[in-house]
């Protein structure tokens, strides 16, 4: 695998971490902001079986997918492989494949969606033509929207 491989790699995982903290964060902040409107409207005495259920059900989901904790923890990712590209340059090939490698060991496992996303911001970052870069859908282009 040549550096430049290497540097590819460290920033498509950059990327992704990056895309999949952002959804998460979202996500985490769309469920946190339902329950605050379904409790106003219990306040209001507004049908409070139905939005009691929902408010449960969203509590169990957030709690159980523990979309802000993922988040966080996708944040660092991206901020490690940043800063090993930031230093790139005082490791040797071997040391860099090490370090590389002690990163991924605990990366998270990202919604495989977003693969495409990643690649085409490595590939505009590593300055490739127009015409090479990754093609994103119409579905692909609105997640990239969402996430950021």
């Amino acid at each position: 695998m040549s550096r430049n491989d290497l540097i590819d790699r460290v920033i498509y995982s950059h990327y992704l971490e990056q895309l999949y903290s952002t959804a998460l964060g979202r996500v985490d902040k769309l469920i946190s902001i339902l329950i605050f409107i379904f409790g106003s409207a219990i306040v209001l005495q507004a049908n409070t079986f139905v939005f009691g259920v929902l408010i449960a059900a969203l509590t169990a989901i957030q709690s159980t997918c523990q979309f802000g904790k993922k988040s966080g923890e996708a944040k660092r990712k991206a901020f490690d492989y940043q800063k090993l590209f930031t230093i790139e340059s005082k490791y040797d090939d071997s040391d860099l494949v090490d370090r590389i490698l002690e990163i991924e060991a605990s990366d998270s496992t990202p919604w495989y969606s977003l693969s495409p996303i990643a690649t085409l911001k490595a590939q505009i970052k590593m300055g490739v033509e127009d015409k090479y870069l990754e093609k994103l859908n119409w579905k692909t282009k609105l997640l990239r929207v969402l996430c950021g």
